[in-house]
């Protein structure tokens, strides 16, 4: 039996471990009434009509909780002593669905040693800080953390502040009590002649503190202390599995792909590469040589923008194209791969004949598509150069 335990997950002799017993065995009194039967058992057992979690259950070894199923009656006593966890997840929730056991017979079942000895002590405070809370509670927190030794007076009125921080320590005291209560307690300090901080708190006592100030303050002050010692977590034991026994999802999430998301924002490491841009950023400087190339008109003497392009003239059937058979000079050094045939109409023209002179000039005739005319070829257009850029300063050609 792989969950079986022979001493209990949480030291019953240390102060935390006595504090937290200490106050779920007051919880089940009626003046410590905070959270009910039905509480205890919503936060540490949930359920509906189709599932269930287990919050303490199982963390309880086998011959542990064996006994306390079979005195629900909801089980046998050797078959809940074998039974795993899930199988006792099944059956209490089956049973909590049937009405065969109530709350309170779950809060008894789960007695006090059983649920600070084995559960989650950070859980356990989770829910009894969701309670409630009377100045009886209160006080019974503060008096038993100070009597183990958890914090001391000097603490305590260090962390004792009221009106937004703006009152500190005795003063928080002071601001509750009045004159002949205030009279009392120095009478009292000069009586013991202890002016320390433990001195003052004793001549005061809990009583009074917790009568004369309010729940508000002193409830932070609590929460202080369960920082201070332990008691407050983000994550617990209980959370770490789904209903089914599977990994939950932030343990899902932790092995999901590392790939970026196109729906979502990139990840870290991408934003750090890839900052954004500001507002403020200055651009380069502009390329004073490139800016007065482009303000100089084109000119065909400079050279031809288009190589052995083929001229279609007007008027002689523009959806018919002119295959120009080069000479063997030409056509060795072309690169088989390169694509030298545009096809194009009359008007886009810019070189005019200057192909149809090549291959006049090299004794060889021009191949013509089926049904062209022969005569398409032997015309030239004149050279029209492409016009002049527009001067971007405004000046006038």
């Amino acid at each position: 039996m792989n969950d079986q335990q022979t001493a209990t997950t949480n030291d019953l002799s240390a102060p935390v471990t006595k504090f937290c017993l200490a106050l779920e065995t007051d919880r089940r009194t009626p003046e410590g009434r905070i959270r009910s039967e039905r509480d205890f058992r919503e936060h540490f057992f949930p359920y509906d009509d189709s599932s269930a979690k287990d919050r303490i259950l199982k963390f309880l070894p086998r011959e542990l909780r064996g006994p306390i199923i079979a005195s629900w009656g909801i089980r046998g006593r050797k078959a809940a002593m074998r039974d795993d966890d899930l199988r006792v997840r099944a059956v209490v929730h089956d049973a909590l669905v049937a009405g065969d056991i109530d709350d309170r017979a779950f809060e008894d079942g789960v007695s006090s040693d059983i649920i600070i000895g084995w559960g989650e002590l950070a859980d356990w405070w989770k829910f009894w800080r969701g309670g409630k809370h009377s100045k009886y509670s209160i006080q019974r927190a503060l008096e038993t953390g100070y009597d183990l030794g958890l914090f001391d007076a000097r603490w305590f009125f260090d962390v004792l502040e009221s009106g937004g921080g703006k009152l500190h320590g005795t003063d928080v005291l002071v601001e509750g009590m009045s004159k002949t209560e205030l009279a009392d307690w120095i009478k009292k300090i000069h009586e013991s002649g202890d002016g320390s901080p433990r001195g003052l708190l004793g001549s005061l006592g809990w009583s009074t503190v917790v009568a004369k100030t309010s729940n508000t303050v002193l409830l932070s002050v609590v929460d202080a202390f369960a920082q201070k010692n332990g008691l407050v977590k983000e994550k617990f034991r209980a959370d770490e599995q789904t209903e089914t026994g599977k990994p939950g999802n932030d343990e899902g999430r932790a092995g999901a792909s590392l790939l970026p998301s196109w729906s979502g924002a990139p990840p870290a490491s991408e934003q750090e590469l890839a900052p954004p841009l500001r507002d403020d950023a200055a651009l380069s400087p502009p390329n004073e040589a490139l800016l007065k190339e482009l303000e100089t008109p084109s000119r065909l003497d400079d050279g031809d923008w288009l190589e052995n392009a083929v001229n279609v003239p007007a008027g002689e059937g523009g959806d018919e194209l002119d295959v120009v058979m080069l000479d063997a000079a030409v056509e060795s050094s072309a690169d088989p791969s390169d694509v030298t045939q545009v096809f194009h109409r009359p008007d886009d023209d810019l070189l005019g004949g200057e192909l149809a002179e090549m291959g006049s000039s090299s004794g060889r005739g021009k191949a013509a598509l089926p049904g062209l005319p022969s005569s398409v070829g032997n015309r030239r257009s004149p050279k029209s150069a492409p016009p002049p850029l527009p001067d971007p300063k405004g000046r006038k050609s």
